[in-house]
């Protein structure tokens, strides 16, 4: 499988990805033309992807940034790849549990309960709890140890370490969520989310 991207991000799934008993070859976005990443084989051009895709399509892409991630995702498929999800083993996932069909990654030590939705190239970190009935909308992103119940999380959402959510409440896209924050009410879009309990600090596009 082919794991676009080699920077901080690349290196906090890794450990994940070495669980599991996959052949891994990484894509450096960075044009340094590096052959090497931690010990794998790294490819470097559009031509060396595009070679590698016609025996082995399937490819994540390991980019924070929602919009670049869809705009490399949009660009690894118009060179041949099939964005796949990654959904650790040592995840539990419960019942009825709905995902999207690609662009997921879900690192390990996470639980998924029952009737949860996950969209298209949501991330969800290490030791996270996502509760019963809870909605994330595409392309957002959890860090580690967040914990939601029945809870909505808006396209393009950004939730910072350690964030709990009151069950239930419904967070607009586009929204930035501190780190330590308890989120106990509704927001609208493009809101920044810090403290306790979280209070809206600014309403703009980010």
């Amino acid at each position: 499988m082919l794991v676009v991207g080699t920077g901080n991000f690349t290196k906090d799934i890794l450990p994940s990805l070495e669980a599991e008993d996959l052949e891994l070859i990484f894509y450096d976005l960075s044009n340094e033309g590096r052959e090497d990443f931690l010990g794998y084989d790294c490819l470097s051009t559009e031509e060396q992807v595009k070679l590698l895709f016609k025996t082995e399509s399937a490819f994540i892409v390991c980019v924070g940034d929602p919009s670049r991630r869809r705009e490399i995702c949009s660009q690894m498929e118009k060179l041949g790849g099939e964005n796949v999800n990654f959904v650790s083993s040592k995840t539990m996932i419960g019942n009825s549990v709905r995902l999207a069909k690609k662009g997921i990654i879900i690192m390990g030590m996470s639980y998924i309960a029952d009737d949860v939705t996950i969209e298209e190239g949501v991330i969800i970190y290490c030791h996270c709890g996502v509760g019963h009935g809870s909605h994330l909308e595409a392309y957002c992103m959890l860090s580690s140890h967040v914990v939601m119940s029945a809870a909505t999380l808006g396209a393009n959402c950004f939730v910072g370490i350690g964030v709990k959510f009151k069950p239930g409440v419904k967070i607009g896209k586009n929204c930035l969520i501190g780190m330590g924050s308890i989120v106990t009410k509704d927001f609208p879009e493009s809101s920044l989310l810090l403290g306790v309990p979280a209070r809206s600090k600014r309403k703009e596009t980010l």
